[in-house]
Formats: structure tokens, C-alpha cells, sequence
């Protein structure tokens, strides 16, 4: 069983702005072992609408949880380099299968209280949340728990 590493972010109500974060986390860049990462987007609604990013190379799933503990460091470090600057979104979680991640009807304690490394909220989330102090500046109008190998 393949464990993929993600991006998962919600970005509300409106389908617009889901195309908008796709279209921006439409990208492929060139590694140091000279791999064409690709970075694919899906939009899927859940209540509401969601974009789901992952990388591929040779059409082939980059990093499965077995082994490449660099990649994914790596490729977590690229994805949320390229979050700082997308467009409008609520929430959103690199990690390996965040497709499964919560929905704004289940943001709660549990979710501040387990370790939920790189976290990225928008301020209206985070307020809506009890603004919980484990969390620090991302970008403007957004905080995050930030980001911690899981390898570390």
C-alpha cells in the first residue's frame, strides 16, 4: 500500500477559488538528481471545495512512505514555499494522505491539541478557533504550526 505524500487545502464554498489555488499548484521544477517533479492538483467537493496536490516523476508517485525520508523534507519544504503565495484558502496540511484530513465542521480541540505539523490557517479559521497560541505567523492573514519532519 502506497502512502502519498500530499497537500491538502480547503478553500471554502465556492468552486472559484479551488480552481484558482489548482491553477496555482499547477508547477513542475527540475530536482537535484536532475527528476522533473510534477505537481498535480485535484478539486473534489466535501461539503466544500477542496484541492488535493500531489508530485509525481515519470508519472509515478515520488515519495510512498517507503524510504525517501530527504524527498519528502524536500518536496513538504517546496509545497509550502509555494502555499506562502496562493491564492485564498482556509486551511491546508502537507503530510502523507491529508486527502482524508478534516472538514470545517470537525475543526475542534482534538485537531489544536494533536501534533499537526504545519497546520496553516487562515486568521478567520484560527479566531473561529479560540486563536490557540501554538500556532505563529505564516503570511499575511494566515498562522501555522510550523513544519516538522516526520523523520527528525
Amino acid at each position: 500500500m502506497a502512502i502519498c505524500l500530499l497537500l491538502s487545502a480547503e478553500c471554502g464554498e465556492c468552486r472559484s477559488k479551488a480552481e484558482a489555488f489548482a491553477s496555482h499548484f499547477t508547477f513542475s521544477v527540475t530536482d537535484a538528481q536532475n527528476r522533473a517533479l510534477v505537481f498535480k492538483p485535484q478539486i473534489i467537493f466535501d461539503e466544500t471545495w477542496w484541492c488535493i496536490v500531489h508530485c509525481e516523476s515519470d508519472g509515478r508517485v515520488l515519495v510512498d512512505g517507503s524510504g525517501g525520508e530527504e524527498d519528502f523534507d524536500k518536496i513538504a519544504d517546496l509545497l509550502y514555499q509555494r502555499l506562502r503565495t496562493a491564492p485564498p484558502f482556509r486551511y491546508a496540511l502537507a503530510g502523507f494522505d491529508t486527502d482524508g484530513f478534516r472538514k470545517i465542521s470537525e475543526l475542534d480541540d482534538d485537531l489544536i491539541e494533536c501534533n499537526f505539523s504545519g497546520l496553516t490557517l487562515s486568521l478567520e479559521i484560527w479566531e473561529f478557533l479560540g486563536s490557540p497560541k501554538i500556532f505563529v505567523p505564516f503570511e499575511a492573514g494566515y498562522v501555522w504550526r510550523p513544519f516538522v519532519s516526520v523523520w527528525r
